[in-house]
């Protein structure tokens, strides 16, 4: 039974709008629902460009190394799609689909996908790698049954070594060789979420699990560390090389969870190697940046950053009430089982 329509809803890990008194009164703020959105991409010219992929709850998503097509994890009726789409063309073909499907990351060549998926509430999470253009079921890498807790994808080092952060139980990150199964597995002294190595391949980026800060190291010997941020997370590296993370933080210094307009800072890099990075400069604030769950961006092959952009509506100017409404849903729910 359809109660109420057009209550406004934030970005996918936030909730509706709406609250109840304690005599049954509903009170609601009327929007939009902003996890649904259109891709953009922030260009290295200051420019937001709209992706050629239509607008859909879309909750992870990464375009292919030649920027021709994208991976996206969509939120669908029955559970969650992974579509490709054509960039140029604007179609779209639905070539996996399941109770969860985790963040897709392409193989250096574009040819195949690697992602983690859940056919159903009860199955065991299960690492995949997808040949494109094949018919044929992905390969499994790792599963839930060989003691890996689920582990989502982050960037390939080479075709050969993929990082993989961690989503939950505090266990490490893996580096594997995705085109064998079962794969060669190495960990990492560190339990991150959110993990990933710079194109020249001297520092890591990571932010441990539940907070929002981003820590860097040298890389691969882990020697030095330093801070970059206690108040923003998801630190991933651009094509020329500067790591971007979003703030908690607006640049008022509002808390800006709620609204969804964090801005973006990047870091440059110590020239030598050795010492820390640069103090941290904002890249870019948009209001309608939309958070998702896993990583909530994702830099593009030629220098832009790809998010998701919510709709237009960004203010509420007045609430809605409705007395009794309990009592009148409690009704309606009867009239409906008869």
């Amino acid at each position: 039974v359809s109660f109420v329509s057009d209550v406004r809803r934030e970005a996918y890990t936030g909730a509706g709008q709406w609250d109840l008194t304690l005599d049954g009164t509903l009170v609601f703020a009327m929007g939009r629902n902003a996890e649904i959105g259109r891709l953009v991409e922030a260009t290295p010219d200051g420019r937001v460009v709209p992706l050629n992929a239509g607008e859909a709850a879309h909750l992870r998503f990464e375009p292919s190394p030649d920027e021709t097509r994208l991976a996206t994890v969509v939120e669908a009726v029955q559970g969650h799609e992974l579509r490709l789409y054509d960039l140029r063309t604007g179609t779209s073909e639905v070539i996996d689909e399941g109770f969860f499907i985790g963040y897709p990351a392409w193989s250096p060549d574009g040819r195949s996908l690697v992602y983690t998926r859940k056919l159903a509430s009860d199955d065991g999470f299960t690492l995949v790698r997808r040949e494109l253009g094949r018919m044929s079921e992905p390969i499994a890498l790792l599963t839930s049954g060989d003691g890996y807790d689920y582990h989502q994808p982050s960037s390939y080092l080479s075709a050969d070594s993929l990082l993989l952060g961690v989503t939950a139980g505090g266990g490490p990150a893996l580096l594997i060789d995705p085109r064998t199964a079962p794969p060669r597995v190495d960990t990492l002294p560190i339990n991150p979420y959110f993990v990933a190595i710079s194109p020249d391949r001297r520092w890591i980026a990571w932010s441990p699990q539940g907070a929002d800060r981003t820590i860097l190291q040298t890389w691969p010997d882990l020697d030095r560390r330093y801070a970059v941020s206690n108040e923003g997370g998801e630190g991933r590296w651009l094509a020329d090389g500067r790591l971007v993370f979003y703030g908690v933080f607006g640049e008022d210094g509002s808390q800006t969870e709620s609204t969804g307009g964090r801005p973006f800072y990047t870091v440059e890099m110590n020239p030598d190697g050795q010492g820390p990075p640069s103090a941290p400069e904002i890249l870019l604030s948009d209001p309608r940046w939309s958070d998702t769950p896993g990583w909530s961006h994702t830099p593009s092959p030629d220098g832009g950053l790809v998010y998701l952009q919510s709709s237009d509506e960004t203010r509420i100017h007045y609430l809605r009430v409705i007395p009794g409404w309990v009592e009148e849903m409690k009704l309606a729910v009867e009239e409906a089982n008869r």
